[in-house]
């Protein structure tokens, strides 16, 4: 519970900006927006999808072996039909932490874009992935699927 509650306030305090467009011709404007009036909703709510980045993270062997811990900041754009592109770093850790963010963030799909004035708007997002060692529980379930992948020394 205490985790959702953190991962909730770091999500709403990240998500500071957003934009909505129209195709650039020479007579459409960009409007700039600051506040919506409703952000991009991910099926199941914040809850749902922080349960969906820990489930799909692939703890990266080395990272793993330094113990090596802490957020990737990943910006990206929500567009109108939910889906992600556009995924920058904006904080980092380290290459192999960072890519495997990268992996995560394009995963991700939206189940209803961001609203403004009722209808959908293309959204900039900031997404923290949490990368910590205690979320991992243990050898025998750390990350079965990214241990299974690597060779085990000497084979």
């Amino acid at each position: 519970m205490v985790k959702s509650v953190i991962f909730l306030i770091i999500f709403s305090t990240c998500s500071l900006f957003c934009f909505s467009q129209k195709k650039a011709t020479d007579t459409t404007k960009v409007e700039i927006v600051n506040a919506l009036e409703s952000w991009p909703k991910y099926n199941g709510g914040v809850e749902k999808l922080a349960i969906f980045i820990e489930d799909n993270v692939n703890y990266p062997s080395n990272a793993f072996k330094d113990s090596l811990e802490g957020i990737v900041y990943i910006s990206m754009d929500v567009d109108t039909d939910g889906s992600t592109n556009n995924h920058i770093i904006i904080k980092g850790i380290r290459e192999d932490l960072d890519n495997e963010a990268i992996r995560i963030a394009k995963l991700i799909k939206f189940e209803r874009a961001g609203m403004q004035n009722g209808k959908p708007v293309k959204v900039k997002y900031t997404l923290p992935i949490e990368f910590k060692l205690s979320n991992i529980k243990g050898i025998t379930n750390c990350n079965k699927r990214s241990l299974k992948k690597q060779p085990a020394p000497g084979h």
